[in-house]
């Protein structure tokens, strides 16, 4: 029971703590005028250059590590079958040439057809 007065004595406090920061002193709140304050004072420069540091070097680990990660993932898999080699391989790029082949010549003779056509319609004129 003494958990639950805890909560809700700390509720209220905390509400009547952010109702005061609402209070409008001149043109700005408590609020505003505390973060300028905090913003503009000497202390937040050295804070902000060492969480500037923080994320450097977490950002920095994080690609480390990933880098890690994908050599070791890139040794455990088959080099001709990993992501960007695939299509090194001899079958897929036999196939991939005869598909473009067809292609190009299915164009070449729709092409083909479709310029007879126009003449054709031309000469009729």
């Amino acid at each position: 029971m003494s958990e639950l007065f805890f909560i809700l004595k700390t509720f209220i406090l905390t509400m009547v703590f952010v109702l005061l920061l609402q209070i409008k002193i001149g043109e700005r709140t408590l609020d505003e005028k505390i973060q300028a304050g905090i913003q503009s004072s000497h202390f937040a420069e050295p804070i902000e250059e060492t969480v500037r540091g923080g994320v450097l070097m977490v950002e920095h680990g994080y690609r480390k590590f990933l880098s890690l990660f994908n050599q070791s993932l890139k040794e455990k898999i088959n080099q001709d079958n990993a992501p960007g080699n695939r299509f090194k391989m001899p079958e897929l790029r036999r196939q991939a040439e005869e598909i473009r082949e067809d292609v190009e010549g299915k164009t070449k003779e729709t092409a083909k057809k479709f310029r007879d056509r126009l003449m054709s319609e031309d000469e009729s004129y």
